[in-house]
């Protein structure tokens, strides 16, 4: 679920019961992930309990986007038809500062150097939804 660039009309999100908190955040220009009350862990993909103490008191509450990318590829295919991008586009994994990963673009060529630069999520409406979009933030140098 927060494995995808994009979070659009596409039917596989939007039958997840558990994630919608997330996708109608995101189509309010907000980014939410759910977070444990009782243990204050940051559950991802969205989930009915939480996967370290197992207590049902998950809540959404608005995150930074801000972290360091832990991978990189890059599409030189189209995978999915919503998603208003000119191929080749890369995609990032970022560690988030709170410990969950998310995956989102970025507008740049990079390659494995790029790993451990930081980077910010950048929320952008487009015709088909709210991609996630990641940029550089701040230092080049990976620490």
């Amino acid at each position: 679920m927060l494995g995808h660039p994009v979070y659009s009309p596409w039917r596989g999100v939007q039958n997840v019961e558990a994630a919608k908190p997330f996708v109608n955040a995101l189509r309010q220009g907000r980014f939410v992930l759910q977070v444990c009350d009782d243990c204050e862990r940051t559950a991802t993909p969205a989930r009915l309990r939480c996967e370290y103490c197992r207590s049902v008191r998950l809540v959404w509450r608005r995150a930074k986007g801000s972290g360091r990318i832990i991978a990189v590829t890059c599409y030189a295919l189209q995978y999915d038809h919503e998603y208003e991008r000119k191929v080749p586009y890369d995609v990032v994994l970022v560690q988030l500062d709170n410990g969950a990963m998310l995956f989102g673009a970025i507008d740049a060529r990079l390659d494995q150097r790029d790993v451990g630069r930081r980077v910010k999520l950048e929320l952008e409406r487009s015709s088909k939804g709210m991609p996630l979009r990641f940029r550089f933030d701040g230092n080049k140098d990976p620490q």
